[in-house]
């Protein structure tokens, strides 16, 4: 019975929809399948970053040192705060922040882009001497939609802000279909996985989003809490011999200050991250994040950064999980 109220609902507005897009886009009422529902994923990173976060409080926007492009025109990203209607979508779509997000974010749709497509920049400040070892970290959602799809490029760029050719290093693709409607989800990304990144390079960070045609797609796309997170860490790959089983060693010493040593063995290739959290869950380093050939690896963990206390470290990959406990005494 829901499945054929909904196939009803989408026969009787589609049309209304592409009528008013022939007519006036600015005046087109874009219609939510589901509700505006701000659902939490993980906790926000309060540690640690030499980036960030940023969470676009203050009314000043782009805030200080963050820059926008706009190479087919439109007014670009812009700042919108929790409960506040979304330019061009009526009372359908409103402001919403991810958990620790504050009362605003920043948001990109049709309205803001140009005449007839949207290619819209927006650009953090320079990020200096940056360590592979480093996570960019941020909230990204998709407004409710019903056929409006949208795409977000996460981009960087180690020479200039001010051309869009510049940002050639690909962080992140996001290609969201029509009917997706998101929650808000973090992203982490290991800059060690980016190809073409050097250590102790000086970057920007771009994020772009785009459609061909802002008549037909072009949703409601909304950012927060970017920030870059730091982690004095190395991991070294120990012999070459491959192991039968996953495993994930207590560390040594422990307790410890300010360093610390974490051994691991992955009996096959694939994704694997390694990261350590404090007592209430919340995210302070992310050790590796990326893909490793099977074999057994040392990380070494700095906590310099780190006040006193009992942390809990976690090996995560397609097939296995453990966490352990440690502590730091200084």
């Amino acid at each position: 019975m829901k499945k054929l109220i909904i196939l009803l609902l989408i026969s009787v507005v589609t049309p209304l929809l592409v009528f008013s897009q022939g007519t006036d886009k600015l005046n087109h009422i874009r219609t939510p399948i589901g509700p505006n529902s701000l659902i939490g994923g993980e906790p926000p990173v309060p540690f640690l970053a030499n980036f960030g976060p940023e969470s676009f409080e203050s009314p000043t926007f782009p805030p200080a040192g963050w820059t926008k492009l706009n190479p087919i025109g439109g007014t670009g990203w812009d700042r919108i705060t929790n409960g506040t209607n979304v330019p061009g979508w009526g009372t359908a779509v409103v402001g919403s922040t991810p958990p620790g997000g504050g009362t605003a974010m920043t948001y990109a749709t049709y309205t803001n882009g140009g005449t007839s497509a949207n290619d819209m920049w927006l650009i953090t400040p320079q990020i200096m001497n940056i360590s592979l070892n480093d996570s960019l970290i941020f909230w990204i959602k998709k407004f409710p939609g019903i056929e409006y799809a949208d795409n977000v490029d996460v981009k960087i760029s180690t020479t200039n802000n001010s051309t869009p050719a510049s940002f050639s290093l690909t962080v992140a693709t996001f290609v969201f279909p029509g009917a997706n409607d998101t929650a808000w989800q973090r992203k982490a990304y290991r800059l060690g996985s980016v190809s073409g990144l050097t250590d102790g390079a000086n970057i920007y960070v771009g994020f772009r989003e785009h459609v061909a045609n802002n008549l037909n797609d072009g949703d409601v796309i909304g950012l927060d809490l970017i920030s870059l997170v730091g982690s004095t860490v190395g991991i070294n790959q120990n012999g070459t011999e491959i192991p039968a089983k996953y495993n994930l060693s207590q560390n040594y010493p422990n307790p410890f200050n300010p360093s610390t040593k974490i051994n691991f063995s992955l009996p096959k290739s694939g994704n694997v991250k390694l990261a350590v959290y404090d007592m209430i869950g919340n995210e302070v380093s992310v050790l590796t994040n990326g893909n490793l050939a099977a074999g057994n690896y040392t990380a070494d963990f700095n906590a310099s950064k780190l006040s006193s206390g009992v942390y809990f470290y976690k090996l995560t990959t397609d097939e296995f999980s453990s966490t352990k406990r440690m502590m730091l005494i200084k």
